[in-house]
């Protein structure tokens, strides 16, 4: 069971999304080259396209996390947990 029972308040700046844009830069890593997955609304900020990594979730992602991936074209896995991560990869990679 999902731990749903917390707040986060971090500066719009910080969180998964704009980080991995900076390291992407940092290693002149286009954001279309990278696939991104997450599960929960801290994931959001990678997965909702604002910077144009390819995105998937795995089948037991938050539906509010499935419905911003959908809306942007992404990837819903139907497994979930760990086989729907490889399950994503796989699509991104194509075997």
């Amino acid at each position: 069971m999902r731990n749903v029972a917390c707040i986060a308040v971090r500066h719009e700046s910080i969180g998964k999304g704009p980080v991995l844009h900076e390291v992407c830069r940092a290693f002149g890593i286009t954001p279309g080259e990278v696939l991104v997955i997450g599960d929960s609304c801290n994931d959001l900020s990678m997965l909702d396209g604002g910077f144009g990594f390819a995105a998937a979730v795995p089948g037991n992602a938050e539906d509010e996390v499935k419905a911003r991936v959908k809306a942007i074209g992404g990837y819903i896995a139907q497994d979930g947990y760990g086989d729907g991560v490889a399950e994503a990869v796989r699509r991104g990679f194509g075997t």
